[in-house]
């Protein structure tokens, strides 16, 4: 019994330990690092391994049949797909200051539901409009990004977009082609 306690103790403690290393200057005063012990080097002490344990995940919401089974009689919102049909992706938009586009919903809207678009990350309502088109006015040349989400009546997402991203490209007073200093 004893001797099975020391092995298993010697096993852990062999599982914990770290491997020396030693540095020594050779002749030519050059640096070296190895964890073969020579003559003249001096251990070095290294600090063990920072390490991170992630915190417990919270548990997932209950699924629309779960609610049923529970007693719910609220109705949850169908989930479903969207996309933005335009602007495209890396699409450059020219002369413009307004840009159009499109969502395209891979589900029936309800009463209430609304849409909404993600300029740069700020919000654009369109009131009760849910035809999915949609216009940005007074949009600055240069790059944006850009995604559209619906909501419920509530404010409760069924599904937002990819974020495309898009170039508006505009003339400016500086270009050497400029319509305003004509050549």
């Amino acid at each position: 019994m004893r001797a099975a306690l020391f092995t298993l103790t010697l096993l852990a403690c062999g599982a914990t330990a770290t491997a020396a290393v030693y540095k020594w200057v050779d002749a030519n005063g050059v640096v070296h690092y190895s964890d073969q012990p020579q003559p003249g080097a001096e251990k070095v002490h290294i600090e063990p391994p920072q390490t991170y344990r992630a915190p417990g995940t919270a548990p997932a919401p209950a699924a629309a049949g779960d609610n049923a089974a529970a007693g719910s009689e609220s109705p949850q919102p169908v989930q479903g797909s969207c996309n933005l049909e335009s602007p495209g992706q890396d699409e450059v938009l020219m002369n413009t200051s307004s840009v159009s586009g499109r969502v395209r919903m891979g589900m029936p809207l309800n009463p209430g539901d609304r849409i909404a678009v993600l300029l740069d990350g700020m919000r654009y309502d369109f009131g009760g409009d849910t035809s999915g088109a949609f216009t940005l006015t007074q949009v600055v040349r240069g790059t944006h990004t850009l995604a559209a989400l619906v909501e419920t009546a509530d404010g409760q997402q069924r599904c937002q977009t990819e974020t495309v991203t898009f170039h508006v490209r505009q003339p400016s007073t500086q270009a050497p082609t400029s319509p305003v200093h004509p050549h």
